[in-house]
């Protein structure tokens, strides 16, 4: 912070005399002997601690400047996408379990220990007998079923499969949507640490202006034969 350097005392004497045999007349606003004009501004805030607060946690870095407003509402935006974010992760655990239910019931399918691959493979083959003769003409040997009741699968119709396909495919795009949730935190994050870095340097920018120079007035007591008016003057580089 620049030191403050006083240039210049501007001392005003008004002497006041009063008539003779006329006594002085008292004004109110003398009752005080000394009265400042201006208040002592608030002390500059550090611009890199406004940003990094709220680049951690959005509304930090305003709160850390006193602006309780603007740090309620990137607070509750960050809570309300990471409410959207379990809100969409609950969605698409639940949608999982239905079109796994549904290849039970309609397929035959034993759920236990199935990898996503298997649960994609029974959507695109009516039965574990047409994937693994498709995959022995492509000579693709190693991806092939082993026929056990395991690894079973039938659709009781063509049309059930094509049904569960469709349900798991929409659970897929569910689940994709989380990169649009991971990129709001991400821009809110941002956007509050640049807003609480504008708040400081605008805040610290009027504290300079406001030590920058500085006004006071004293006057005399009212006892005194001599009444004056001092102007205190200062200012800073």
């Amino acid at each position: 912070m620049k030191q403050l350097i006083i240039l210049a005392l501007i001392v005003l004497v008004l002497p006041l005399k009063a008539q003779q045999g006329t006594p002085l007349a008292v004004h109110p606003h003398f009752n005080t002997s000394d009265s400042t004009q201006t208040e002592k501004p608030d002390q500059e805030k550090s611009a890199g601690t406004a940003l990094l607060l709220s680049l951690v946690l959005p509304g930090s870095g305003q709160l850390y400047m006193g602006e309780h407003t603007s740090a309620a509402l990137f607070l509750s935006s960050e809570a309300l996408i990471w409410l959207g974010m379990f809100a969409n992760d609950a969605y698409h655990d639940q949608l999982v379990k239905d079109y796994q239910t549904y290849a039970v019931q309609h397929a035959q399918v034993n759920p236990e220990g199935k990898s996503k691959q298997y649960w994609t493979d029974i959507g695109k083959y009516d039965n574990i007998y047409a994937f693994n003769e498709q995959r022995a003409r492509q000579r693709y040997f190693e991806a092939m079923y082993e026929e056990n009741q395991q690894n079973y699968w039938s659709w009781d119709v063509h049309q059930n499969r094509i049904t569960y396909d469709a349900n798991r495919l929409h659970a897929n795009e569910v689940a994709a949507r989380v990169v649009y949730f991971q990129a709001a935190v991400v821009l809110n994050h941002i956007a509050s640490g640049l807003h609480a870095l504008y708040l400081a340097r605008v805040h610290n920018r009027k504290v300079k202006q406001a030590h920058a120079w500085n006004l006071r007035f004293q006057s005399s007591s009212l006892v005194s034969a001599d009444r004056f008016i001092k102007a205190h003057f200062s200012i800073a580089f």
